[in-house]
């Protein structure tokens, strides 16, 4: 009796929920394949860099070829469900090697349905702008799961920023505030900030990096991101950034004093090779005034302030700083830098001096002066294209003064 009696409760209170329509099928779980869990791996070790876990930079290099050797080898079957496809274009857009998609591709492994996104993703990791846009922009998201939509919308917002940037950036602040990967959040506030830059908004972007740096202050990615930062700001336009970095640069450093730095220091060596003396004072004067810091980095600040001042009216003064400027820590082409900008100083004092009291002699070279002095392996090294560059510049704003004093 009491079986029936409960029979029945059921069957009312399934009733009273369900009305007179079935209950719902029960909860069939998703597959995961092989290359969906592979992908995954990656994704946490992308998060775990951003995180600047130790060892986690390495640890997703390494797993990145590993998955790539795997997925090469998979058969093509793999490759007919949209499940593993989408995972493969996940391994792409989460730094993997896009060799891989094309290789598959190549192989004509890839349905028809999928090959349009694949070919856009394909284009997106190869820097094909144009290619991309024609396949990405047209993608439709409603189709995609979630951690491949938040990457593909992330990419789809980096097609427009350009051309669009308000949007863009609009975009990317949706991604930040609802992604739950760590990499995708980190790569939309930093998109965000090079929007801004590239589209005039200095100060916002100047902002956003600060914003990036206190949300992400130990990622094992800083380090390439703050050289992309200070190659932005060097190419803004007019000389707002010369104006805003003394404060910009010391607020970034009193919150986080290696990146901020670190940021300065690119910057004044950036500002040098596009020419903009101003900049370059502005940025290493800057550095000069962070409290503390490693001493390596203060001095490659003032070489590249004291390169900047070379061939200005302040050449003289400049020059008699470079030659006491000790040249440990320097690379050996920052000594061949420091080389040129004496070189150059000391022509500009002898153009500002009556001619008889310039007395003749070799040119001065801090690398034979300190030749015990040995390049600090710390320092990042200047590439000869970049040095010649230097040179130039300097060359070239020397002349210019000369010309119009001579007007």
């Amino acid at each position: 009796m009491s079986g029936n009696v409960s029979l029945l409760l059921a069957a009312s209170v399934s009733s009273l929920i369900w009305g007179d329509a079935p209950p719902p099928p029960k909860f069939q779980p998703h597959k995961v394949t092989e290359v969906m869990a592979a992908v995954r791996d990656l994704q946490r070790a992308a998060d775990a860099v951003v995180d600047g876990v130790a060892g986690s930079y390495e640890h997703r290099l390494e797993l990145s070829e590993r998955i790539a050797e795997r997925l090469r080898a998979a058969s093509s079957d793999v490759w007919r469900g949209p499940s593993d496809v989408h995972a493969l274009l996940s391994y792409v857009l989460v730094g993997g090697d896009p060799g891989v998609l094309r290789d598959i591709l190549r192989r004509g492994a890839i349905g028809e349905a999928q090959r349009g996104i694949a070919l856009g993703v394909l284009a997106f990791a190869e820097q094909r702008r144009e290619q991309a846009k024609v396949h990405l922009l047209k993608a439709n998201l409603d189709a995609l799961p979630t951690d491949v939509v938040n990457a593909v919308a992330l990419a789809q917002a980096a097609i427009i920023a350009e051309e669009r940037p308000a949007e863009a950036i609009e975009k990317f602040e949706v991604l930040r505030l609802n992604s739950r990967s760590t990499q995708i959040e980190a790569s939309a506030l930093r998109q965000i900030a090079l929007a801004a830059i590239r589209s005039g908004q200095l100060a916002d972007g100047l902002a956003t990096i600060q914003r990036y740096l206190r949300r992400f202050p130990r990622s094992l990615f800083n380090e390439q991101y703050i050289t992309q930062f200070a190659t932005e700001i060097a190419s803004a336009p007019g000389d707002a950034a010369t104006k805003l970095i003394p404060r910009a640069g010391l607020d970034i450093a009193a919150q986080n004093p290696e990146a901020g730095a670190k940021l300065l220091l690119e910057l004044a060596r950036e500002a040098v090779f596009r020419g903009q003396l101003d900049l370059a004072v502005a940025a290493a004067s800057a550095l000069a005034a962070v409290p503390g810091g490693d001493a390596d980095t203060k001095r490659r600040a003032a070489l590249y302030r004291l390169a900047a001042e070379a061939a200005t009216g302040a050449g003289a003064q400049a020059r008699e700083e470079l030659l006491s400027l000790p040249s440990d820590g320097l690379s050996a082409s920052e000594i061949e830098l420091l080389d040129a900008s004496i070189a150059i100083s000391s022509q500009v004092k002898s153009r500002r001096l009556p001619a008889a009291a310039v007395a003749p002699g070799p040119a001065e070279s801090k690398s034979k002066t300190d030749k015990g002095s040995t390049p600090s392996e710390r320092s990042s090294p200047l590439n000869a294209e970049l040095v010649n560059r230097a040179k130039g510049v300097l060359k070239a704003a020397d002349d210019a003064i000369v010309k119009r004093r001579t007007n």
